[in-house]
């Protein structure tokens, strides 16, 4: 099964394939040959929103450094936060602004967090987002297999 990779903070930047590394606390069992699917966002999803796929990836290369790296070598920083998606002029691009907002946006992270650094290659795009408002006899159908489902459910505890 492909796991579900979110990129709720660099949408943009994946859709225009801009993007070709990414940091990641946690993922420790993932390895560079491992395919995920990157999604908009993963969780949190109120109620009737959907899980949006934008494309498959192709995990190539996976590595364990502390975000403190990308201040301590500005060649280094500025190489990464363009390969981020963030190119010169964007206030991201600036190594300092990328930590403090990966930090910002990742609780408990800080800049001598050791992230996983992955590298990896867009396989292919995902069919656009299904657009549910014309969808209107579907969606009456969702609804009620949600709420069998919640029934069934509550029943049980």
């Amino acid at each position: 099964m492909v796991r579900n990779i979110s990129f709720m903070h660099a949408t943009q930047q994946f859709k225009t394939r801009t993007k070709t590394v990414t940091r990641r606390t946690g993922w420790r069992t993932l390895k560079g040959v491992d395919e995920l699917c990157a999604v908009e966002k993963g969780q949190g999803l109120k109620r009737r929103e959907r899980i949006v796929c934008l494309g498959r990836i192709k995990v190539t290369d996976v590595r364990r450094e502390p975000l403190r790296r990308m201040l301590d070598d500005l060649d280094y920083g500025l190489a990464e936060t363009t390969r981020e998606g963030f190119p010169s002029g964007d206030p991201l691009h600036s190594p300092s602004e990328f930590v403090e907002f990966f930090c910002r946006t990742h609780k408990g992270c800080t800049p001598h967090s050791e992230g996983l650094t992955l590298l990896a290659e867009l396989r292919r795009r995902a069919p656009e987002a299904i657009d549910w408002a014309a969808m209107g006899d579907v969606v009456p159908l969702l609804d009620a297999f949600e709420a069998a489902m919640e029934s069934k459910t509550a029943r049980r505890h």
